[in-house]
């Protein structure tokens, strides 16, 4: 077997040549990949920015859907109130005018009865002393 000999000359070889190994590796492997990193980090924080204003302008998308339904909600109710109106403003006009109808008919009615009652009233008249005399011939039979 050999014997292995340290010298300083080849110590400091051995040492230059890490070094300049070491030079080459950090230029040419560690610096893009760190380049490469900070680049990657660089979008992700963008992307985050991105990400936290679609946040927000999906939020306030959602805040104005919401006051636009509740405005809608109060424009339906408006014209429910005002339909609801009319309507039963309608029908109190209908109710009136066949109020009004029924008490012309009704009044109609009694003047026909009066006339009836009138006329009965007249042949009963005329017709009275006849029924006098039969009732007394009858009771003098």
């Amino acid at each position: 077997m050999k014997e292995l000999v340290i010298t300083w000359q080849g110590l400091l070889f051995e040492a230059a040549a890490f070094l300049i190994f070491t030079y080459l590796i950090n230029i040419f492997l560690f610096k893009p990949v760190r380049d490469i990193i900070k680049k990657r980090r660089d979008m992700l924080d963008s992307n985050i920015g991105k990400q936290k204003d679609y946040e927000t302008s999906v939020e306030n998308i959602l805040k104005n859907i919401e006051d636009e339904k509740k405005e809608y909600k109060l424009f339906l109710n408006k014209i429910r109130e005002d339909f609801h109106k009319s309507a039963t403003d309608e029908a109190n006009e209908m109710l009136e005018t066949s109020r009004k109808e029924a008490i012309e008919s009704f009044d109609k009615k009694i003047e026909e009865m009066k006339k009836s009652r009138g006329s009965i009233y007249d042949s009963i008249k005329a017709e009275s002393p006849a029924i006098s005399k039969l009732i007394v011939n009858k009771i003098i039979d």
